[in-house]
């Protein structure tokens, strides 16, 4: 098993944590203008998924109060569509982040910092707990926060972090996404099909797997804080009723068996 694949996995447990603890939080007005950078990604993302599995997407509702900030159909293979979209939108989660830190804070990419590894790789990149613990305090530079752009960037980073969070219907067919692209590829290398210099990533690994595990590593983190902010919210009994479902309303993600 590799660092890669564990780190998906406890990314998509940390999605679903936002997912289940934010309730109807971003289906309420005020949210819907605070988080409207983050709610606008997400959007993105989850519609060109649905073009992807030919779900239909229904209506968008960015400032309507009680109701999703973009409403999607039933997808029309559920137990083969759901799984590929939900790898589908998290992989263009993954580019969006990409591109907005490329845009807002270029340099932010070469930073170096990085989630710590579990497994040893002498090739590869590793990094250790207090590395990666160390490396936060300096987040405040690489992001440029004495600057306006620099903190819009991760503004818009943790509003998309707390926008992405899924249903317990959508994790479980993350996970199956996740499975799938890996058994594919696992099958792929076993069947020794080698794409010349194309072969065992190296072109993403010469040029953007820095780049990549950089950003990977930021958005995660912001997921990991995005969890403990919606935590927070719930020990404090004015915002955790404003959190709770209305009778009629609709939640926020991905339609899995029509919603």
């Amino acid at each position: 098993m590799s660092d890669t694949l564990i780190w998906l996995g406890l990314w998509t447990l940390m999605l679903w944590g936002i997912g289940h603890l934010r309730l109807n939080l971003l289906v309420r007005r005020w949210t819907k203008l605070l988080c409207f950078p983050g709610l606008a990604l997400e959007a993105i993302c989850r519609a060109l998924a649905c073009v992807v599995t030919g779900t239909p997407v229904e209506k968008l509702r960015p400032f309507e109060d009680g109701q999703p900030f973009l409403r999607t159909g039933k997808c029309p293979s559920a137990r083969v569509g759901v799984p590929i979209a939900m790898a589908v939108r998290m992989t263009l989660t993954f580019f969006v982040a990409l591109g907005v830190l490329e845009l807002g804070v270029p340099g932010f990419t070469e930073s170096g910092f990085g989630l710590p590894t579990f497994l040893y790789h002498p090739d590869g990149i590793t990094g250790s707990s207090g590395s990666y613990f160390s490396s936060l305090g300096d987040l405040p530079a690489t992001l440029h926060l004495d600057t306006f752009l620099g903190w819009l960037v991760l503004y818009s980073l943790f509003t998309f972090a707390l926008a992405t969070g899924i249903s317990a219907g959508e994790f479980f067919a993350a996970l199956w996404g996740w499975g799938g692209i890996f058994a594919v590829s696992w099958v792929v290398g076993w069947l020794g099909i080698r794409l010349e210099f194309l072969s065992r990533g190296w072109f993403l690994r010469s040029w953007y797997m820095p780049i990549c595990w950089t950003t990977f590593s930021l958005f995660v983190t912001l997921c990991l804080f995005a969890l403990l902010f919606v935590m927070v919210l719930h020990a404090l009994p004015n915002l955790a009723a404003k959190m709770k479902p209305k009778p009629t309303a609709a939640t926020q993600g991905l339609a899995v068996g029509g919603r």
